[in-house]
């Protein structure tokens, strides 16, 4: 089974046009990245040539990646500046939000043990700022839930306040 490689990985600039690919095996995949590993100090190479390598599972490696690419990103105030300014004020009009709803691949499905591990372990240790807070409290002021959501929420609490009582106890 032969693998495509970015000779200039997407991590680093490349893009997929077909001179930048090279179809190499696993084994040779896995070596190319040690080797960016080892030329260019990139931590994607070196997830990529461990995973490759057999070394860490794709679940692993997905867990590793999410957490590297959050920490430490600093964004430049241009950066910062242009996001806000591109979605400052813009409402979505009624057909928009719909056909979001529709597109969003994960509506009336639930997260397997794995995904919600993974979600847990990327936001772990993370506090949302006053400011975020408030902005929550906004967005969801003057909403009322349907009875079938109040009473999930509901045994959802109760069951997070057994689990809590449970662990205290052992």
């Amino acid at each position: 089974m032969l693998h495509k490689h970015h000779i200039i990985p997407r991590h680093a600039g490349g893009t997929n046009d077909p001179s930048n690919i090279v179809l190499l095996t696993v084994e040779e995949h896995a070596e190319a990245h040690r080797k960016l590993h080892e030329e260019y100090g990139r931590w994607q190479d070196e997830v990529a040539y461990r995973m490759l390598s057999g070394q860490i599972s794709v679940q692993e490696a997905t867990i590793e990646a999410i957490k590297k690419a959050q920490t430490g990103r600093k964004r430049l105030p241009e950066e910062i500046e242009k996001r806000r300014k591109s979605s400052f004020g813009k409402k979505h009009s009624e057909e928009t939000k719909k056909k979001m709803s529709l597109n969003n691949g994960m509506k009336g499905k639930t997260l397997s043990a794995e995904q919600k591990k993974i979600l847990s372990i990327t936001h772990k240790g993370k506090t949302l700022s006053e400011k975020h807070k408030e902005s929550l409290r906004q967005t969801h002021l003057g909403k009322t839930k349907s009875i079938e959501q109040r009473k999930k929420m509901s045994e959802s609490a109760k069951l997070g306040w057994e689990k809590r009582r449970l662990r205290k106890e052992s």
